[in-house]
């Protein structure tokens, strides 16, 4: 189990009342709590991973223009920020939604042919992650959500399998894509693309050698 950050407290709760160094913050009795949270989750392993979740909203004006648009995750966004801390990233899958909030005055935001690309930045090559998904609120009353979830896995002459991905250590870019004449359509302000993005993330330099 991962660690919390300490913070010091007076009285120290590791500390007996009578204790008369008891004003001496963050003192030795937080060793025992240190103790405590490895022994009730068991030690803690080089490259240890973690599961997370990144939150992406795509306007709904990115797709104004009535067709299809391909979307690099945000640079700043918490799988970007932990690439460049030098880690791996390893995707599970994506839970994709589309809000309306308003009745659409032509079409409602619609998707299809779309799927999600890793790419390489030294090598600018991309790897399809993920199969075709479509999505849409067409038919529904509004204001409304729909979605859909799209697993890290790829079909391939009848096997379904997650896409190998070469580790870069120079990083990983995760994209929104589509297939050649779909996409998305129809987008306004009053709706957007919801992306719940799913993913472990493990030390490059624990793939990169025989031991623990």
């Amino acid at each position: 189990m991962p660690i919390n950050r300490l913070v010091p407290k007076v009285p120290d709760p590791y500390i007996g009342k009578n204790e008369q160094n008891q004003f001496w913050p963050a003192r030795f009795g937080h060793i025992d709590y240190l103790i405590e949270q490895i022994n009730n989750g068991g030690a803690i392993p080089e490259g240890f991973s973690r599961t997370y979740t990144e939150l992406i909203t795509i306007p709904g004006t990115v797709y104004a223009s009535g067709g299809p648009l391909i979307y690099n995750f945000p640079a700043n966004g918490l799988s970007q920020q932990l690439s460049q801390q030098g880690k791996f990233i390893i995707p599970i899958g994506f839970t994709v939604g589309i809000l309306e909030t308003v009745t659409p005055p032509l079409l409602p935001l619609i998707f299809g042919g779309m799927y999600f690309n890793v790419l390489s930045p030294t090598t600018s090559a991309n790897t399809k992650i993920t199969n075709d998904w479509a999505l849409s609120t067409l038919g529904s009353s509004y204001p409304t959500a729909s979605y859909t979830y799209v697993p890290a896995l790829v079909e391939t002459g009848g096997f379904i399998s997650q896409a190998p991905i070469p580790i870069d250590q120079s990083g990983q870019i995760f994209q929104l894509s589509y297939n050649p004449g779909q996409g998305g359509y129809y987008g306004t302000a009053d709706n957007c693309l919801k992306i719940a993005f799913s993913f472990q993330a493990i030390d490059i330099d624990w793939f990169l050698k025989l031991t623990n």
